[in-house]
């Protein structure tokens, strides 16, 4: 920031506005505003260095916000005086924009703040740009009030003439006089704006002259003042960089407006590549956790296959105790050969009811996926569907196959390996070897039409069954949810 404000001055002092100002609204780009240990000093100095840049070239509005940013940035660095003293030079531009009641507004809270601080001698001061208003407007009582306070504060001498800078009072002064028909007055107020060598004091002087000559009727010094007016402006004119300070201004936004979008498209990227990093994590997540599930789904069946497995071997063992005790009655060996089968029987019961046990602490939705998924409901599921047979090279319809005696023992296992809370409430009620057989398709979600088609029985008949097991489970005439109520039952 330091560098491009010295640039800046550096540009300035050579006289090449347009270069003073891109240095200066480079130095102020660079400032960390929101550092704490920005450099508000150095700061506030460089929108200075811009309002009076801009002023000069009568760019009104930029030199308004610099003006604004000066006092700011004033404020923060702790500098009062450099701020009340921007809010003074601001009536300059509002001045010169025409804006006559923020003019007088402005000169009001100056004054007050000027005084609030202890700086009585600046608080005197502060009137001749709303003298310059007020003259401007025709409110000659107002102006004469201000200049008689005016003229008692430390910038005049004994003889009443104003110290430089304020020579400009003496155009308003003498315009006043003007207007009070005072003309003697006002070429004596007129003239003394001649002394300094400054071309915009000339312009007014030369202009001030014109005027009085023409009340007076005097037409060769109004010609002569006409003249020296118009090569005074003239020279003021050509001193002027207006349009070249304001290029230069529109250079730098474009700038600024080039960065600010590489910002905007660098912040894009970065959101981009977020955008894709999250999504590729979420698609990571959803396939561990599809693969946590299928593993799941794997355990869960190769659990209820060993289930099975045990159970049949339950019941086979079951079923050789009891013919060992029917063969055995009455033999002296009967009770050691009982004793070691039953304690078989007794050890295969003991792993049933801990592998069931193992199969219920998984959650209902778990088992009833894994069931879906084990050979005997697939197997069911695929005999549900219209089978083609190419004989002679036409095809005709195979006829519905219904599942055989140990296919349906296996759905009942099914059931009761993966559902034993609903297995045992169904085979505690009396129903009828078809009417379990529908309640164990109904929780295997088979569809009336699919339940038909395995039991070789019509449509109307399985709605029939599924009211019927409606009124016994659950005294309940809602057979459409009986689906729902076997699984919950």
């Amino acid at each position: 920031m330091t560098a491009y404000y010295l640039l800046g001055s550096a540009y300035r002092d050579m006289g090449d506005m347009p270069q003073a100002v891109i240095a200066f609204s480079e130095a102020a780009a660079r400032a960390d505003t929101a550092a704490a240990d920005c450099d508000y000093a150095t700061l506030f100095r460089i929108y200075g260095q811009m309002q009076e840049l801009y002023e000069r070239q009568h760019l009104l509005d930029e030199a308004l916000a610099a003006s604004h940013a000066f006092c700011r940035y004033a404020l923060l660095a702790g500098d009062t005086m450099n701020y009340v003293l921007g809010l003074d030079l601001e009536n300059t531009i509002y001045y010169n924009k025409g804006d006559t009641a923020m003019v007088f507004a402005r000169t009001d809270e100056v004054r007050r703040l000027y005084e609030a601080y202890g700086w009585r001698e600046r608080a005197e001061a502060v009137w001749h740009v709303a003298i310059r208003a007020a003259v401007d407007y025709g409110q000659y009582d107002r102006a004469r009030r201000m200049m008689c306070e005016y003229e008692r504060c430390y910038l005049f001498d004994s003889l009443g003439n104003i110290r430089p800078p304020g020579t400009q009072y003496h155009e308003s002064k003498g315009r006043y006089y003007l207007a009070m028909g005072k003309v003697d007055s006002a070429i004596i107020q007129f003239k003394k704006l001649m002394l300094p060598c400054d071309a915009n004091l000339d312009v007014d002087a030369y202009r001030g002259m014109m005027m009085a000559y023409g009340q007076m009727r005097m037409a060769d010094s109004v010609v002569k003042y006409a003249r020296l007016f118009e090569d005074a402006e003239a020279r003021y004119l050509g001193e002027t960089q207006t349009q070249a300070v304001a290029s230069a201004q529109a250079f730098y936004n474009y700038e600024l407006a080039q960065r600010q979008a590489q910002k905007e498209r660098a912040v894009a990227r970065r959101r981009l590549v977020a955008l894709w990093a999250l999504a590729a994590l979420i698609i990571a997540i959803c396939v561990v956790v599809c693969r946590y599930l299928r593993s799941s789904l794997e355990q869960l069946q190769a659990q209820g296959e060993r289930y099975r497995q045990k159970a049949d071997e339950l019941r086979a063992a079951e079923a050789s105790l009891s013919q060992l005790q029917a063969l055995l009655r009455g033999s002296g060996h009967t009770e050691e050969l009982l004793r070691t089968k039953e304690q078989q029987v007794q050890q295969l019961r003991r792993q049933v009811a801990e592998m069931q046990s193992r199969l219920s602490a998984r959650t209902r939705s778990a088992r009833m996926a894994a069931m879906s998924e084990c050979e005997i409901i697939k197997h069911l599921r695929r005999m549900c569907q219209p089978r083609m047979e190419l004989t002679d090279g036409v095809r005709t319809l195979v006829p519905d196959r219904q599942p055989t005696a140990e296919e349906w023992q296996q759905l009942s296992d099914a059931v009761e390996c993966y559902l034993p809370d609903c297995y045992a409430a169904i085979t505690a009620h009396c129903l009828t070897a078809k009417e379990t057989r529908v309640c164990f398709l109904s929780l295997a979600d088979f569809k009336s039409k699919d339940i038909a088609t395995l039991l070789g029985a019509s449509a109307q008949t399985i709605s029939n069954i599924r009211a019927q097991l409606a009124e016994k489970l659950f005294a309940s005439g809602e057979t459409s949810k009986l689906n729902y109520m076997l699984r919950h039952i």
